[in-house]
Formats: structure tokens, C-alpha cells, sequence
């Protein structure tokens, strides 16, 4: 793999499909690399690993690279990472065409350290990848030819590999928030961005007056054993029980907070603003690389899209996010209470619920958060637990908020962009279909049921020998269309 692609003039990227490749370094468990000149006799492996596609090997003690390593980027095929708020660490795949058996001569057996750094470097700024993931699997091995093999290495974070390691079997005390954040630091040796952990809100003049408890549930203290859990798991568990307003919080890791994680609630994600404007138009693409604005032109340009689910209201209901139950039992001073939770006008993306009160003209269902329905979903809640506590007053409307992020999900190809991460808000501006030969065309262009504002739940950037590309998850829990509204069509529209 070339260490560059497409690079203008004065060796900047003027496109965001281009990239360069600093470093990408594996670290061996037990092989010591020797410079070029040693003596025959004490450098065996070096002489047997020169032919390796020319791979430079290099005795690298500075903190940047931190030990021996080889340089493997010119066995590398094609490599991605994924990242995603519901996946707690960044992953990787790396596709190496091994011409030299490399997987021997390197002793390869999982666990050893993988340094990567790309670079887009623009004529305004610099943007930039910097990575240290582990080898977790080989996978593939496939010889097609007696000249070399194909496979692939999965790659994890250092805390992902050490989550594989330990269960965790102790008491634990706090609020969830610095529950989760002592998992990280003491179990497994990470960190925790600052910026990013819930503090209690005054935001609650969103939540209308008579509802369940505003209060943050992050700041509830919180007590148990943990019963034998991976500390991920653990941390699952943990943020089950929280939530930030009544929306959920999630922990994860982007490229750009690496190698810290983001513990962050959906209230504060959409609190931020919209990171960028995304649309499919299908004219006006005739600037050049001349132009100012050719590199933002492209990068904000959807290649193409598809939409995964939409509007899928039976099976919502079915998960309590329009009407649902909790019972609260307390068996020690003998009560029962219920709380019941319908769907009022929570925080969202867009203006708009995704489905009308209005009364249907075709006899359909809407109303779905009309108390009848209540039983959607029932919650049974054992109220003498501290890992429970007021968890009936919170638990069916964060649920909810969390089920219904879903309602249109959506998976769109941009070129790449290192600064586009998970849990930001990004605006769609679609264009309506416009057959040819249509005699009088919508004037209204703009596609106001796909487009709107999305949160960008996950990842894939992909490089290959084409270029630096990224696979975006997009999901909204509301519409940029009024389903309130009453239109009239005139007559029969015949498709």
C-alpha cells in the first residue's frame, strides 16, 4: 500500500479522499530487530525478514513508537476502523497480503501492538488519526498462490483486550457516573475525557409539568456487587440505571477523543449543535481544485445512501416508546405503586414528533400515546434494591427515548473526515426524486422525510489503494415533516 493518496500541489490534500500514512509499525513480542549493518551472524532475523516487501526495520526508542517495531505498511492491502456509541472502544481490520511469511518470521500470536498514524494535511489545517490497537485475531488465512497469502488482522484498544482479561466480583458505591468512571481508570487503565462526564442539569423546563422525576438519575447514589461482569459489561449495567433529563448516556470512544473515552447523554450530544450540513444533490458539482471551497464541497457531498428501517411503529410500541407501565413492589414495607409513561414532547432532533394525534381519515392507527395503550410495555421493579432506586419514575421514559432514536435509521457514504465522530449532530438536506420528462416539477425540492437533523451513532473509515472513504450510521427520533397536517391531493396519482 502506497504510504500516500492523492496529494496536490505543495504536498497538501486538497481532497477529503486523500490521505498520507506516517507510521504503521508492529511491535513483536519476541523478535529484536538489528540495524542493517550488524554482523550476519547476530541479525538471523533481519536477514530473513529483509525480503518482506521491503519493509523498513527500525530500532525505534522514542515515546512516539515506545520499542522494536518493523514497518508493515507495505504488506498492508486495505485497512478500517469502526467506532460507535454503542460499542464502549474504537475497533480495526487490517487486510495484509503476506508475500514473505511474515505471520512466522513476526511470531505472530495476538497481542502485539499495532502504531498507526495518517495525516490529512490541508492547506488550513491538519487532521490527524493516532492510534496504538492490539491484535486480537487472525482471521482468513488463505493461500491463493505459492507466493504469498492473505488474512486479516482484527485490532482492538488496550482496554478492550484487558475487558477479555478480568471479571469483576466486588461491592460498589457511588453515583453512576463516577461508578463508570472509576471502572475505567482502576480496572482497566483508561481515561475518561472531563469535558465530557453528565453534571446535574437545570435544563428541565423541557419536561412538562405532572410528569415522571426530572432529576438526574447520574447523580442518584448507587450500591451492589457487581455479579461477575466483564468491567464493560459492568459499565452497561451500571448506565442502565442513569440518565441525563431523561435521555440516555453512553460510553464510548472516538478517533478524535482517543485514547480517552466519552461518557456522554443524549440531551448534552444534541446540546452541542449540528457539527455539519450533508446533502445528495445531484447538480451544481463543476468547481475544480482551483476553487475555495472544493474540499468542504466534496466532503459534504452524500455519495449515496440507504435507508435501514423507517417508521416501524408496531414494533416501537412493542418497546414502550409511546406508552408504557412500571410497577414498583417493595416486599419489606409491603407497597405497590405504578407509574405510567405516554409519549409527551420529549428532547429530540427536529421539530416534529413522527406520528400525528390527528384522528385517521383511512381508519388507521395513530394516537399511540393515548393512555388506553399503556400497557404497551410493562416495567416490575424491585424498589428495596439500592441498584433500583427511583428507577419506576425514570426508567420508561429514558427507555423510550433510547428505542425511538431509531425511528429512521439511515446509512450514508461520504469521503473522509477524521473530525466526524459518533454522537454528533449532523443536518441532511435531501432533494426529492425529479423524474425525467416530468412536465411540471415540485417547486418544494427539499425531501423533508429523509432529510433533517441525525445523530451519527457509528463509523467505518475505510483506506485502500481508491482512497479514504467513511460508511456513517445516522439515526432521528423526529421529523423535519408536520405529520399533523391535513394535505389534499387532487385526484388519484397513478405510480
Amino acid at each position: 500500500m502506497e504510504a500516500s493518496y492523492n496529494i496536490g500541489a505543495g504536498g497538501k490534500h486538497v481532497h477529503p479522499n486523500s490521505y498520507s500514512i506516517k507510521q504503521f509499525e508492529l511491535f513483536p513480542h519476541n523478535v529484536k530487530f538489528r540495524p542493517p549493518e550488524a554482523d550476519e551472524e547476530e541479525s538471523q532475523i533481519v536477514s530473513e525478514t529483509k525480503a518482506l516487501t521491503n519493509l523498513a526495520m527500525t530500532e525505534l526508542g522514542d515515546a512516539l513508537s515506545g520499542g522494536p517495531s518493523a514497518d508493515i505498511l507495505g504488506a498492508v492491502q486495505s485497512f478500517s476502523f469502526s467506532e460507535s456509541i454503542t460499542q464502549p472502544s474504537i475497533m480495526g481490520e487490517v487486510i495484509i497480503v503476506d508475500a514473505t511469511n511474515m505471520i512466522e518470521n513476526y511470531r505472530i500470536q495476538g497481542g502485539e501492538k499495532i502504531r498507526i498514524v495518517i495525516v490529512q494535511d490541508l492547506p488550513e489545517e491538519q487532521k490527524e488519526i493516532i492510534l496504538s490497537l492490539y491484535i486480537s485475531e487472525v482471521l482468513g488465512i488463505r493461500k491463493k498462490s505459492i507466493g504469498g497469502q492473505t488474512y486479516k488482522l482484527t485490532l482492538v484498544t488496550k482496554e478492550h483486550f484487558q475487558n477479555a482479561l478480568m471479571k469483576l466480583n466486588k461491592h460498589f458505591s457511588g453515583t453512576a457516573v463516577n461508578i463508570v468512571e472509576g471502572i475505567i481508570k482502576s480496572e482497566l487503565g483508561g481515561k475518561i475525557a472531563e469535558s465530557s462526564i453528565p453534571a446535574p442539569s437545570a435544563i428541565t423546563s423541557i419536561i412538562p409539568e405532572g410528569t415522571i422525576n426530572p432529576d438526574l438519575a447520574s447523580s442518584n447514589k448507587l450500591s451492589g456487587i457487581y455479579p461477575k461482569l466483564r468491567p464493560f459489561d459492568a459499565i452497561n449495567w451500571i448506565l442502565r440505571n442513569a440518565h441525563d433529563t431523561l435521555t440516555p448516556i453512553f460510553l464510548y470512544q472516538t478517533l478524535q477523543g482517543y485514547p480517552g473515552y466519552t461518557l456522554k447523554s443524549y440531551r448534552q450530544m444534541i446540546a452541542e449543535g449540528v457539527y455539519s450540513q450533508y446533502n445528495n444533490k445531484p447538480f451544481g458539482l463543476t468547481q475544480t481544485i482551483e476553487d475555495k471551497d472544493f474540499y468542504d464541497l466534496q466532503r459534504e457531498k452524500i455519495q449515496n445512501f440507504s435507508v435501514n428501517s423507517y417508521s416501524d411503529k408496531m414494533q416501537k410500541a412493542r418497546r414502550g416508546v409511546y406508552a408504557a407501565t412500571a410497577e414498583e413492589v417493595s416486599i419489606d414495607n409491603k407497597k405497590h405503586e405504578t407509574y405510567e409513561y405516554t409519549y409527551t414532547d420529549p428532547t429530540k432532533l427536529n421539530d416534529f414528533k413522527p406520528f400525528t394525534m390527528t384522528e385517521s381519515l383511512g381508519g388507521g392507527f395513530t394516537r399511540l400515546n393515548d393512555k388506553e395503550y399503556i400497557n404497551s410495555r410493562n416495567y416490575f421493579i424491585n424498589r428495596d434494591s439500592d441498584y433500583h432506586q427511583n428507577l419506576a419514575t425514570f426508567l420508561p421514559q429514558t427507555v423510550a427515548s433510547f428505542e425511538n432514536l431509531s425511528d429512521t435509521s439511515m446509512t450514508i457514504q461520504l469521503f473522509g473526515d477524521p473530525n466526524l465522530s459518533p454522537g454528533k449532530v449532523v443536518e441532511l438536506n435531501m432533494f426529492k426524486d425529479q423524474p425525467e420528462g416530468t412536465l411540471e416539477k415540485d417547486k418544494n425540492i427539499d425531501n423533508a422525510l429523509l432529510g433533517g437533523k441525525y445523530l451519527v451513532s457509528a463509523i467505518t473509515h475505510s483506506f485502500a489503494v481508491t482512497g479514504y472513504s467513511m460508511s456513517v450510521n445516522l439515526l432521528k427520533d423526529s421529523s423535519r415533516l408536520n405529520f399533523e397536517e391535513r394535505t389534499e391531493l387532487w385526484g388519484k396519482t397513478d405510480f
